[in-house]
């Protein structure tokens, strides 16, 4: 017999998402007696299943197997029992039909997943639901282990935890699947070679997909922004887009700041010129068009011949090397020979 129907909206639970209360769960909601347990979770089942029969969508379970039976049902008696609402599963289960088929198909590991998520996550089990129903499709295809591991790498490293956690995966959901925890934990190892340990969590906690680039591409463009245009950990720290930006980019973007006079290398003699400078947010995440207008003080027109100018330049040159590479020992005299070259730099584009 199925079980009665709640008109209960989803989007509308969705709303509790930030109750800091892990379970919804109290001793006097959760069904204790096995037997009805079963039976909730068994009548539950079979009422999702015939709702689904009348939009002409077909489920054959098991009924007759009394172990591939109780596998499908695990999912649905282990959150019945913590005290989630029947009402809540059927409802989640009609309104994301991939999420109901994880569950009968994987209910072990499934429900290992969503414990997971409320014991690293700080999150409710119905917060939890939401989360692998929006993931479902790429989740299903992982171990709780694979997950665990995945997590353990930002927690372990002191990155983040509980909420703040949980944002990382939500602004970057393929790190929490199909990413490589090897691969992952050699970038978080390269990348705070450059950064204070202060500096790399603002880092990953912003842009947490720079897990997911090549390390050896982000150590020469952080070493042309750290040498070149002398930005140190803490102001590289506040962009959100340099990891993002091809190295010519980046180059280009500052050769057209020294022809135009908008940025000039900073001088511990002279702080007005780092004061008066463009902040790595303005230079490196600004786009194109509004970057050569309002940064640059050009038009678009002028910035795109610029860009090709300095390609062709490169062509021609050849170098085995995008830019001169400086030995931190060597950085003092760089940094001469940068004052010298200011000072006979004119304030326009040739």
């Amino acid at each position: 017999m199925a079980m009665r129907k709640f008109l209960i909206n989803f989007n509308y639970l969705n709303n509790y998402k930030n109750q800091a209360v892990r379970y919804l769960t109290t001793p006097s909601t959760s069904i204790k007696n096995s037997d009805m347990l079963n039976e909730t979770a068994t009548e539950l089942v079979k009422s999702i299943v015939e709702e689904y029969e009348t939009k002409g969508k077909i489920f054959t379970l098991p009924w007759v197997d009394q172990h591939a039976i109780n596998s499908a049902l695990y999912p649905f008696k282990e959150l019945l029992n913590l005290g989630i609402q029947p009402e809540f599963l059927e409802d989640a289960c009609l309104h994301e039909e991939k999420l109901f088929r994880s569950m009968i198909k994987n209910g072990q590991s499934i429900y290992k997943m969503l414990t997971i998520f409320v014991e690293n996550f700080i999150m409710n089990y119905e917060d939890s639901i939401r989360m692998f129903a929006k993931w479902c499709d790429l989740l299903e295809n992982e171990t709780p282990q694979s997950i665990q591991s995945r997590i353990n790498l930002f927690s372990g490293r002191g990155l983040a935890s509980g909420i703040g956690l949980r944002r990382i995966f939500e602004k970057c959901p393929e790190l929490l699947f199909g990413s490589e925890v090897q691969k992952m934990d050699i970038c978080l190892e390269q990348i705070s070679n450059f950064f204070e340990s202060a500096d790399l969590k603002t880092i990953v906690n912003n842009t947490p997909h720079i897990c997911l680039l090549d390390p050896t591409e982000l150590e020469s463009k952080y070493e042309y922004i750290y040498f070149h245009m002398g930005f140190v950990s803490e102001e590289l720290a506040k962009s959100k887009c340099w990891m993002d930006l091809d190295l010519f980019s980046i180059i280009d973007r500052h050769l057209l700041l020294l022809k135009t006079g908008k940025y000039f290398y900073p001088d511990p003699k002279r702080p007005q010129l780092k004061k008066e400078n463009p902040s790595p947010e303005l230079i490196f995440d600004t786009p194109e068009n509004k970057f050569a207008n309002l940064v640059a003080d050009v038009e678009y027109e002028e910035w795109l011949i610029f860009r090709e100018l300095c390609e062709q330049q490169r062509r021609l040159e050849d170098k085995q090397e995008p830019y001169e590479k400086i030995k931190p020992s060597q950085r003092k005299a760089f940094e001469r020979r940068l004052k010298e070259k200011r000072e006979n730099m004119e304030g326009e584009i040739e």
